[in-house]
């Protein structure tokens, strides 16, 4: 389990594509299943023995492994179970050296990401360097470094998942590096961060937390050539077992993963009107936003129009 029962104020968030248009919130318990050897072995782990709450409150269970698709809304008893997202939760096996990681790609595949690596690094000769940050007082570099680039990215401008900034959740993650469970990830140019990548584990599984580039490089592919770059220090280390990329199905998360694991994150809430009625509005909203994607990924410009938001919102 990556997040334990907790109290949380969950969100539903109404988007169209990328565009997050407003959020309801939910006060619940929530938890978030991660990827272990027994997610990846066991379909359909069944939630026992929910924690009691007042009448008020509900639960939210997050990256549940389910073997089939689920419906979307069932009825039992007094709850209403809604399956907001259904998904393939890929993540990387890190009981294996680079080399072998590396065997796994299809040859041109493999060849694609070298080249792009070798560009990067040839067109900024020796201007380049990549660090790893693993101790609280590293951090410290970390976070001033890549916070330039997070408060530009279309990550915090437009999805608001940029790095975070408040002081009580960066003395968290310090406190988690002070156990060895922190790995940040830095690719710069003349001293300056173009791409970033944060990563905190759970136990025996690390999980990817917050990733970030400059648009300015978004030609040489930093965001790829920092994965890469990573995950080869990653695998060196054999400190970890899996790398966990959480929730999306992005183009680079299929593409450096081993495997997947298909799961379902899950509001059960009181079966109330106003609850039916979130739900329902909810439920139009990701049905416009795919109706949408579809349409524009038939007519070609699905990417073109993603792009010219990212800018627009930087």
């Amino acid at each position: 389990m990556i997040t334990p029962w907790h109290t949380s104020e969950q969100q539903l968030k109404f988007q169209l594509g990328d565009l997050n248009l407003f959020t309801i919130s939910f006060p619940v318990i929530a938890c978030e299943l991660g990827v272990t050897d027994d997610t990846i072995e066991q379909n359909g782990i069944s939630i026992e023995g929910l924690p009691r709450v007042d009448s008020n409150t509900g639960y939210v269970v997050r990256g549940a492994p389910v073997e089939d698709r689920l419906p979307t809304i069932t009825v039992e008893g007094k709850y209403i179970h809604y399956v907001t997202t259904q998904y393939k939760r890929y993540y990387i096996s890190l009981n294996q050296s680079f080399e072998e990681y590396k065997a796994g790609f299809r040859s041109k595949t493999r060849s694609t990401i070298q080249r792009k690596v070798r560009k990067f690094e040839r067109d900024h000769s020796n201007r380049t360097d990549f660090r790893v940050y693993r101790s609280p007082d590293e951090l410290d570099e970390f976070f001033r470094l890549a916070k330039a680039v997070s408060d530009i990215s279309y990550q915090e401008r437009l999805l608001d998942a940029g790095l975070p900034s408040a002081a009580s959740t960066i003395k968290c993650i310090k406190k988690e590096a002070d156990g060895g469970n922190v790995r940040g990830y830095l690719l710069l140019v003349d001293g300056c961060a173009v791409s970033y990548l944060l990563l905190i584990a759970s136990g025996r599984t690390i999980i990817y937390k917050y990733l970030g580039y400059l648009t300015d490089y978004i030609s040489y592919s930093v965001g790829t050539v920092l994965h890469w770059k990573a995950i080869e220090n990653l695998l060196s280390e054999k400190c970890f077992d899996f790398l966990d990329f959480t929730e999306g199905e992005g183009e680079q998360k299929r593409l450096f993963s081993t495997g997947y694991v298909k799961c379902a994150n899950t509001y059960i809430l009181n079966n109330t009107m106003k609850n039916k009625l979130i739900i329902r509005m909810h439920m139009v909203f990701n049905n416009m936003s795919c109706l949408l994607g579809k349409g524009l990924d038939g007519l070609g410009i699905k990417s073109k129009i993603r792009k010219l938001i990212r800018r627009a919102a930087i």
